[in-house]
């Protein structure tokens, strides 16, 4: 992500607490995120600064969090940040909960996209505005009301099937990505239901090994490897060259 002259000025304008920062060649920008917001639920949106009158029902979120966000100078990558104040670490022992359960990993950097979302180019503000904001709101309201508000992909290979149904559902066409993510991933469970000749329907065992159907468990996940299976399905060769690689490697595991 490029940082510009204008970025600066904005930053400082509507998120004032944070400052930038060189370290040798990187743009760090750290300090106290602050946030007022809401979450319109029909509608999927969020609304910064929502003004009183027309936030009649809706569950304001006033917070800080202490952050250190290092901005790599290319177009492509977004900023990798850290919640450096130990208050997401200190809700998962509170619940008994694994770090991964909310969204961060042990260095204290947080996921905030999907694995096909990472591809998104956004400007600095939108970013601020956008993933970091939306992440720490949602990170808020689960510290306050114990639920996530637009709920959470799951771990592993299931998130990323899950993630790939809501990007192809914005006209997105992302089934040879998938697939070679979940070859690199050794998933031959998830690969060999694609290979099936019967059609994935939500009465087959989800692949989680949970042991329920797939319509009483990840129905997200059921609905990406229907679309999956339609593009293996249209391309024997593929198709073929699956069925090989199920057969001569282990599975690694697909949850």
């Amino acid at each position: 992500m490029i940082v510009t002259e204008e970025d600066r000025r904005w930053v400082s304008q509507n998120y004032p607490q944070l400052k930038f920062s060189q370290e040798c060649e990187i743009v760090v920008l750290e300090g106290s995120f602050d946030f007022v917001a809401a979450y319109v639920e029909q509608e999927d949106r969020y609304v910064i600064n929502p003004n009183e009158p027309d936030a009649s029902g809706l569950k304001i979120i006033r917070d800080s969090y202490e952050v250190k966000i290092t901005l790599h100078n290319e177009k492509s990558v977004l900023p990798k940040v850290q919640e450096v104040g130990g208050r997401i670490k200190s809700v998962a022992e509170t619940h008994g909960m694994q770090l991964a359960d909310l969204h961060i990993y042990p260095d204290n950097t947080l996921c905030m996209v999907g694995p096909f979302d990472g591809r998104i180019d956004l400007t600095l503000p939108q970013f601020l505005d956008g993933p970091v904001l939306q992440t720490f709101y949602d990170q808020s309201y689960f510290e306050k009301y114990g639920r996530w508000i637009r709920g959470q992909y799951s771990h592993g290979i299931l998130g990323l099937i899950e993630n790939y149904y809501d990007r192809i559902l914005g006209g997105e066409d992302l089934a040879d990505e998938c697939l070679a993510r979940l070859w690199a991933s050794n998933s031959r469970n998830c690969l060999q239901i694609l290979t099936m000749k019967a059609i994935i329907d939500g009465h087959h065992r989800c692949i989680c090994g949970s042991g329920e159907r797939f319509r009483r468990c990840h129905k997200k996940v059921l609905f990406g490897l229907q679309r999956l299976q339609e593009y293996i399905r249209q391309r024997p060769t593929l198709r073929n060259k699956i069925t090989l690689f199920c057969m001569t490697t282990p599975s690694v595991g697909d949850s």
